[in-house]
């Protein structure tokens, strides 16, 4: 009987779904024709380009104002498994077929001539894919996240090769460079297992040497296929430059050897080099860009002495980095550098630094002490979840910041706001209350995050402005008490402080921005000194469900 009502019902939602696919059909663009079948083939027919379109912005697929302009077959996305496209179309438009996850084959014309920006991207399923000969463009990220892509043979045609063309097909082992491909923009970065790189016959621009891409005359080290597992590789003589993510995601290789002579490191060159312990850096280095290390295994470097300027987020996530010898001409620590730097227990600022970026020591969990030097300027949210920093200090010459009992603060020359700001609260401190000191009016973005300790802190009245997420994760915190200054509780303000159950408000707040309260569950009274009509004319945005499930007490009840 069980097996009846089983076959039944596959019976009934097979009709369905063959009733449904007449449905499934239509015009689009200029003259297109489209159409998708009980079994999962979509056909597409006609003559000139597939439109751009942008298949999702949100979650929301139905909120045209999110999502813009979407391919007529966004509604069956799961249920596509392959594409046939019709001899006459020329162009494949921008994100055409994005997330279709399942698709696994597709099928292209010969009159075809550009696949455009993130035309089959996430596309997870594809395997392989036949390209025209006709073919001369492939945009930026067409094919990105195609996991299951193990082979494309790229016609002698093309020119256009763009920027993350096949990022993260992590099934190409091999590719083939047309002649045409003059320009060489990291279309394979995060091709994990990619072992080799061929050229066609003559090629004018690039050179293949010991299965790595170089431009001609070898100035630059362009492409070295992450997939060799080679676990020793010594950079020629006469390279110049290292490219863009040139090394990126060569997890075998432990050393590598750069000659004198480098001059500069391009972004992301050595990002993921996740076996990769120490580099020795030519004193000829001039330049290292953004994020060069950012996810490898470093564990310690020392930087060239003469280097006055770094990239941002250089070592970014290197979760083994413990030491790093920064140059004494070094005047800027920039944004994101040891951001993540999980290991890192001590890092001297030399003298000669005179700006501290955004994130600069952010979760930094093995840093205790940080002190800053005469000259430096630190930036709101440069210093915040370091699980065990527990104290901050600035050298008593530095005219605009100051330490009291290990937190930091800038004056009010600093910022323009007539009164100091609190900029770091060290989150290793292990005092369980903190009253903010008088002539403090502003705190600043992520100043207490990742606090471990801290369950109360109460707000005077001279405090009237507030950074974003200034207690975001602050693990123990129970309570919060606000002065008469706060009228606006900024984005993320209490996100993830799982342990947060009340809080005292006066009647001057009038808004709470998206996701104040984000991840908070916990929030269980709000004592609110207004009256109920005051609360419900505050600007509540999106993201603080809890608020509507918190217990408030209005200051007349509290009266009573």
């Amino acid at each position: 009987m069980r097996r009846l009502v089983w076959l039944v019902a596959l019976v009934l939602l097979l009709l369905s779904l063959t009733a449904c696919t007449t449905s499934w059909q239509g015009e689009f663009g200029d003259g297109l024709y489209w159409s998708l079948d009980f079994w999962g083939n979509l056909r597409i027919e006609g003559q000139g380009a597939i439109p751009d379109y942008e298949m999702r912005k949100d979650e929301s697929l139905f909120d045209d104002e999110l999502n813009g302009p979407r391919a007529p077959w966004i509604l069956a996305e799961r249920i596509i498994l392959s594409v046939e496209i019709g001899e006459g179309i020329t162009e494949i438009g921008d994100e055409a077929f994005a997330f279709c996850r399942d698709i696994k084959s597709v099928s292209l014309p010969n009159s075809l001539t550009r696949i455009g920006v993130m035309a089959f991207y996430k596309c997870e399923k594809l395997k392989n894919i036949i390209l025209p000969d006709s073919l001369t463009e492939i945009e930026q990220y067409a094919f990105a996240y195609c996991f299951s892509l193990t082979n494309v043979p790229l016609p002698e045609q093309l020119t256009v090769l763009d920027v993350c063309a096949f990022h993260a097909c992590t099934k190409l082992r091999e590719v083939y460079l047309p002649a045409g491909v003059s320009r060489y923009s990291s279309p394979f970065y995060g091709c994990e297992n990619l072992e080799t790189i061929t050229l066609a016959e003559g090629h004018e621009q690039f050179i293949v040497q010991d299965g790595v891409l170089f431009n001609h005359d070898k100035t630059k080290l362009v492409f070295y296929p992450p997939g060799k597992a080679d676990t020793v590789y010594t950079v020629p003589e006469g390279v110049k430059i290292v490219g863009y993510a040139s090394f990126a995601y060569a997890d075998s290789l432990k050393k590598i050897f750069l000659p004198e002579g480098v001059e500069t490191i391009d972004d992301y060159a050595f990002e993921n080099c996740s076996a990769l312990r120490t580099l020795e850096l030519p004193p000829s280095i001039a330049e290292i860009q953004n994020s060069v290390f950012s996810k490898s295994g470093l564990v310690e470097i020392k930087l060239p002495d003469h280097l006055t300027t770094l990239g941002e987020g250089i070592f970014y996530e290197c979760t083994s980095l413990e030491r790093v010898e920064l140059p004494a001409s070094l005047e800027t620590i920039p944004s994101g550098l040891f951001c993540g730097c999980t290991a890192l227990q001590e890092v001297e600022i030399p003298e000669a630094v005179t700006h501290i970026g955004l994130h600069a020591f952010a979760y930094c969990d093995a840093l205790e002490t940080l002190h800053i030097p005469a000259k430096a300027w630190v930036y709101e949210g440069a210093i915040h979840h370091c699980d065990n920093l527990r104290e901050i200090t600035v050298d008593e010459t530095n005219p605009y910041f100051y330490t009291i009992d290990g937190v930091l603060f800038g004056d009010g020359r600093s910022f323009g706001s007539g009164g100091s700001t609190l900029l770091a609260y060290p989150a290793g401190k292990k005092d369980d209350e903190y009253l903010i000191p008088d002539g403090v009016v502003r705190l600043g973005q992520c100043a207490f995050g990742g606090s471990q300790y801290l369950k109360w802190v109460m707000l005077p009245n001279q405090v009237r402005s507030l950074g974003s997420a200034v207690f975001h994760d602050s693990r123990r915190l129970t309570g919060v008490m606000f002065g008469t200054g706060v009228t606006t509780l900024p984005t993320l303000f209490f996100a993830k402080c799982n342990r947060l159950k009340e809080l005292f408000v006066t009647d001057q707040l009038i808004m709470i921005e998206n996701k104040a309260f984000d991840e908070v569950d916990s929030l269980r009274h709000i004592t609110f000194t207004g009256t109920e009509a005051q609360w419900n004319a505050i600007e509540i945005a999106d993201g603080n469900d809890v608020l509507s499930r918190t217990e408030i007490v209005f200051g007349s009840t509290k009266s009573e």
